[in-house]
């Protein structure tokens, strides 16, 4: 009857995956049996979360540096969207790299990820990407607009679309240097005998517009279009004959 009862005192034991996430969890002995996670599957995941916050802060950037480019490659229909899903997919990387940050603070690499977001942020919010662009487009277009310019001035480019105010709409030859977001298209203006050309770099609704205007010698950039509208214009000189406008 006796059976050293072994009936009523088997010992069971469960043999334990050591690739699964239980392998994580180790008895300290010191501690009553309490569980405590092991450094190892902290860092399993990490590598990771680093390239997911990578992606996502490269994404923002890309957007956020090449927002004009984009704008005029998908119209600001369809950019909006992907800025909006850009910045949905950024916050949501930062906060998951946070909330890992104060779940494994111990651990040094745990705060990678949470670094690479808070850099990434910071320079889209302090480096002037927009500026940047514009200077860039100036430089490299510079050359290629003022042959577009002497063409328009010695007649061989000539309106192919009159406004009653007096400008004209010139779209390029198909293998004109691509010179003026938005198509292509310049606008042309002659005020006082002097012509005035005017290059897109944003080319919006409702009166919206933003490019590089070449000034004649002796004119006034207020006087093209409607540029006279302080409240809803900015002009900026960027060289000699050469101004940035943007109207709203």
């Amino acid at each position: 009857m006796n059976h050293d009862q072994d009936s009523h005192t088997r010992d069971i034991s469960v043999p334990l995956d050591s690739s699964g996430p239980i392998a994580a969890l180790q008895a300290d002995p010191g501690t009553s049996g309490q569980r405590r996670l092991k450094p190892f599957a902290i860092v399993r995941s990490w590598p990771r979360l680093l390239w997911i916050a990578s992606l996502a802060s490269v994404l923002l950037m890309v957007v956020s540096a090449f927002e004009w480019s984009l704008v005029d490659l998908l119209t600001p229909f369809l950019f909006l969207p992907l800025r909006g899903l850009a910045w949905l997919i950024f916050v949501t990387v930062s906060v998951c790299s946070v909330v890992r940050l104060m779940r494994n603070m111990r651990h040094r690499r745990a705060a990678v990820p949470a670094v690479i977001c808070v850099v990434a942020l910071g320079l889209v919010i302090f480096v002037p990407f927009t500026n940047l662009w514009l200077r860039l487009n100036f430089t490299l277009n510079r050359s290629a607009r003022e042959h577009v310019v002497r063409d328009v001035s010695e007649g061989r480019l000539a309106p192919s679309m009159s406004y009653a105010n007096g400008g004209g709409l010139i779209t390029l030859p198909s293998g004109a240097p691509r010179v003026s977001n938005g198509g292509n298209e310049i606008e042309t203006k002659k005020h006082d005998g002097k012509i005035y050309v005017f290059f897109y770099t944003f080319r919006g609704i409702l009166s919206r517009y933003a490019g590089f205007l070449y000034v004649p010698t002796g004119g006034d950039p207020n006087t093209f279009s409607d540029l006279n509208e302080e409240r809803r214009t900015i002009i900026e000189r960027y060289d000699d004959h050469w101004f940035f406008v943007s109207h709203h």
